[in-house]
């Protein structure tokens, strides 16, 4: 058999039609010469990039694959609704509500109106508190926001205070006429005449210029009697105790100088002009949730200020909502419908070995002191690898939602998440709090809890397969855990990350000249070897580590394991493209061509381009 149809039917075939050769091809499709393009050329002729992506990849192909079935998992919730208060229930009327834009379009501002009589009946700077709180429980952040600290390395998590998400962060003559434009819009929608709109337009700009002026000061710690000194009009105390967190003691302040202009701020600007501009507030807030004319405004504002991409089809936006609000229960659903619990005890077993592979490589290399040694090694044995879901899941039973009432369904959510988020404050950092998504294609590294996550969208064929024999299990799926592992042990990751620093400063010296071969080996391939560098030290190790794990199991499939990981990384993409990853080609070649145990098994020449002599050869351990 022809060795570029042998390639061509790994995709397509089931393991055992796979020959147990792959024999070399004259020309530029031998695995010697360029391993990526011998493998993955076929697919990137048959995969384009399709319209409205940058790239494409297996990645972009499971997901799309997993989108859909969140797609049909909703619709069959929306159509058939489980017992009232069920999760079910909540998955399918949000999404039916989310949809029922002639619903949304005739409710108009009716659902909100308790809202914005709330604002109107606004008369002193107590109430104005008073609702500037209640908006801060939805997550609509006026004056400053309040949330929790995750930039703290040890201990609970903290609380930190930071300026809002002010509007005029780049206060340009051409910002401010855009956000006149549009504050001007949205208060006219809302019922105000043409005059008034514009005038109250002006007011919201001259509040949002006075924030968007805030900076300078290091951040630092403050407890509630010295914010009360920095700001005393207004009431911390009150504000705490509402929020749940009158028990703290200190709060990390991000930039302290916006405190005394809260200050100056609540001084200034007369009660009737804080109306307009918390009028405004919720309305911007809302705008995406609202009626067409609103939602309208809301996106070309996000278009010409913000330079967002094209808005998303309303079906695929109503998903990634309920992804966002209710994910745990969008997430249980999905593993119930797709995630084989079979593999769970395959997958655990790859991980491990992965770890102990690690392990051993680590304790074989003398150029590390014996302390770094044995702190990676505690490091390992402490590292916790969460496979397909968390070990618990959230509890919605306080969520309401009604499929008659979208933009109430929306300020529910946003309140269950806003308080979820507030309740991590002064609890050490949980490991079954997840990331990504339970659908994502996608893995994680948590430095704070030293945790990595692989959702069950990512443990489905082409990276996992159930049935598939081990050489492509770890090729793949193990060369990912061996990725994130990395991260867990490589003092390239603590540049960029304060939680902690373990690594002595000699030995850090010492590992960063040994990865500056593959620094120098990415520039020569035209890729910015400062940038892709620590990522493509993760996909180094992260396949050798594979590699190693697999030894383990006996079994000696080599091709097989090679190809897997090629695989992998088969993407068509644009040339020039800058990441902190390398080229998808470079991400498959240039760890081939430094790993000796691939040009064996392919019999390749020494000074081939995937194979280089050992004194070129990069190695961390």
């Amino acid at each position: 058999m022809p060795v570029v149809l042998a390639v061509a039917l790994l995709a397509a075939a089931p393991v055992a039609a796979v020959p147990r050769k792959l024999r070399q091809a004259v020309g530029d499709c031998a695995p010697c010469r360029d391993f990526d393009r011998f493998v993955n050329r076929q697919w990137r002729q048959t995969h384009p990039i399709p319209a409205g992506y940058e790239s494409w990849d297996r990645f972009d192909e499971l997901d799309r694959q997993n989108e859909q079935r969140l797609r049909q998992l909703l619709q069959g919730a929306a159509a058939h609704r489980g017992q009232p208060g069920s999760n079910r229930q909540k998955l399918g009327d949000y999404y039916a509500s989310c949809l029922a834009t002639q619903q949304i379009e005739a409710a108009g501002l009716t659902p909100i109106v308790p809202e914005l009589a709330r604002i109107a009946a606004i008369h002193t700077r107590a109430e104005l508190q008073e609702v500037i709180t209640r908006l801060h429980s939805y997550g609509i952040d006026v004056l400053f926001s309040l949330t929790a600290d995750d930039e703290q390395s040890t201990g609970a998590v903290g609380a930190l205070l930071a300026p809002a998400n002010v509007i005029l962060d780049d206060p340009t003559t051409d910002r401010r006429r855009i956000l006149a434009g549009y504050a001007s819009e949205l208060l006219r929608l809302a019922g105000a005449p043409a005059a008034t709109a514009a005038a109250d337009a002006r007011t919201v700009l001259a509040i949002e210029a006075q924030l968007a002026g805030v900076s300078g000061g290091r951040a630092r710690q403050m407890t509630p009697a010295q914010l009360t000194r920095s700001a005393p009009r207004f009431d911390w105390r009150r504000y705490f105790q509402v929020r749940g967190l009158g028990r703290l003691a200190a709060f990390r302040v991000e930039q302290p100088a916006l405190l005394p202009a809260i200050d100056r701020l609540l001084k200034t600007v007369p009660v009737e002009r804080w109306r307009v501009y918390l009028r405004w507030r919720l309305l911007d807030a809302l705008a995406l949730y609202l009626g067409s004319r609103f939602r309208s405004a809301g996106e070309r504002f996000s278009d010409e200020f913000e330079q967002r991409t094209a808005p998303q089809p309303r079906q695929q936006r109503c998903i990634d909502e309920i992804d966002a609000y209710l994910g745990d229960a969008l997430g249980e659903a999905f593993v119930d419908a797709y995630f084989d619990r079979r593999a769970l005890a395959q997958i655990k077993t790859i991980a491990a070995n992965l770890k102990a592979a690690t392990d051993e490589a680590i304790a074989r290399q003398s150029w590390l002191s014996k302390t770094t040694r044995q702190r990676a090694h505690d490091r390992l044995v402490s590292l916790q690898i969460q496979v397909g879901r968390p070990d618990r899941w959230r509890d919605y039973s306080s969520l309401i939602i009604d499929r008659r009432d979208y933009s109430l369904n929306v300020l529910r959510a946003w309140q269950l998440v806003t308080q979820s988020g507030l309740e991590r404050i002064g609890r050490l950092p949980d490991r079954n709090e997840w990331d990504l998504s339970l659908a994502e294609v996608n893995s994680s590294y948590d430095p704070i809890t030293n945790t990595i996550a692989l959702p069950a969208g990512l443990l489905q064929p082409p990276i996992f397969d159930p049935l598939a024999d081990a050489a492509t299990n770890y090729g793949a799926l193990g060369s990912i855990i061996g990725h994130e592992i990395t991260h867990a042990v490589s003092p390239l990751d603590q540049l960029d990350n304060p939680y902690e620093h373990w690594w002595p400063a000699a030995d850090g010296q010492r590992f960063t000249r040994r990865a500056h071969c593959l620094r120098q080996q990415l520039t020569a391939a035209g890729v910015d070897g400062r940038r892709a560098l620590a990522e493509t030290v993760a996909d180094f190790e992260g396949m050798r580590m594979a590699h190693a794990a697999l030894q383990r199991t006996g079994n000696r499939q080599e091709q097989r394991f090679y190809v897997s990981y090629a695989r992998l990384w088969a993407a068509s993409e644009p040339p020039g493209s800058s990441t902190s990853y390398a080229p998808a080609r470079w991400r498959v070649n240039l760890p081939l061509a430094n790993f000796p145990g691939f040009a064996r098994t392919f019999r390749c020449r020494e000074g081939a381009a995937m194979a280089r002599p050992p004194a070129q050869r990069c190695w961390i351990w």
